[in-house]
């Protein structure tokens, strides 16, 4: 299992993490943001079938993004991430 620790957004290196770049209103497809999660795609595909990683959303049969503002939060906190009622 690997180790993520939650992103400071206090810290001088945010300008170089996801969250530079993920503003709350996009989406964001995998390949976009894959890059600044420790995370391999499958790793993220079952913890977002566990609920410990945010719901995409389906636009289309063969396209999937995820709203930023719900991965703000999980980079804010992965480790006690929950999926919240909607």
């Amino acid at each position: 299992m690997s180790t993520i620790a939650p992103i400071d957004a206090n810290s001088s290196s945010t300008k170089n993490t996801a969250l530079s770049f993920i503003m709350p209103e996009g989406l964001y497809r995998w390949h976009i943001f894959a890059p600044h999660i420790p995370l391999s795609h499958e790793a993220w595909r079952l913890r977002v079938l566990d609920g410990r990683a945010p719901k995409p959303i389906k636009l289309s049969g063969r396209c999937t993004a995820w709203r930023g503002s719900d991965l703000l939060e999980w980079l804010s906190d992965p480790i006690d991430y929950q999926v919240g009622d909607e």
